[in-house]
């Protein structure tokens, strides 16, 4: 089967570079020291896997709404990966219990949704309305908490400030995009000018960039941990 060059194109956008570079930077600086962090490798691995199947049953195969479902099961597994790296944070590992009883609750309502509700053929926003309100709360508190702490943090090497940071534009920015749908819909119908699709790219290059920035942080503070032990 020969791929031509609208395909590729389609595969190849900012989104899924800026995923690759991600996936890419972990694996190079998350490395046993990174503890938790290290399962990014995995979950950005994840992430390309269902980006590549998505890209290959919509635009090589042209299988309509049928693989939709890979979606849903992303949604699935994203915000409670998320809560549990937030939950290891110094911050707010007091509130680990919480945060698992997040993850449960957020995981038995967005099966209902997909089984009861919007069903697993089309994608489930009402879920990824509640993941993005989730991360965007969890990210707020945690800036806050750093602003209220006693001992001053330098933000710029911290990496859950990066995490933070880039998964709080990324959520609101997919809030802001769920609010103006229609109005999306209908401005691409008459000018044919995709905007929605340049602002989801927008979105992920801020978040992967952050990630990679988050990595950065990370492997530099396990080194000077690890130096001053």
């Amino acid at each position: 089967m020969k791929l031509n060059t609208s395909q590729l194109a389609a595969l190849f956008d900012p989104s899924y570079i800026a995923e690759c570079c991600a996936l890419i930077a972990a694996i190079f600086l998350l490395r046993k020291g990174a503890r938790k962090w290290q399962l990014f490798i995995s979950f950005l691995l994840f992430t390309v896997i269902i980006e590549t199947l998505g890209w290959y049953f919509n635009d090589v195969m042209d299988t309509g709404a049928k693989y939709l479902w890979i979606y849903n099961l992303y949604f699935l597994v994203s915000a409670p990966f998320y809560l549990v790296i937030f939950s290891n944070d110094a911050l707010l590992k007091p509130y680990k219990r919480r945060f698992n009883l997040t993850i449960w609750i957020f995981l038995g309502l967005a099966l209902v949704n997909m089984f009861l509700g919007q069903g697993p053929t089309t994608v489930n926003y009402y879920t990824h309305v509640l993941e993005d309100i989730l991360l965007a709360m969890v990210c707020c508190y945690l800036l806050y908490k750093n602003l209220k702490a006693e001992k001053p943090v330098d933000l710029f090497h911290y990496d859950y400030f990066w995490l933070a940071n880039g998964l709080l534009f990324y959520s609101l920015g997919n809030i802001t995009m769920y609010l103006f749908y229609k109005f999306l819909k209908g401005y691409y119908e008459q000018t044919h000018i995709p905007v929605g699709l340049y602002i989801i790219n927008v979105l992920n290059v801020l978040l992967y960039g952050s990630l990679i920035a988050a990595f950065i942080c990370r492997r530099k503070n396990m080194r000077s941990l690890s130096e001053s032990s």
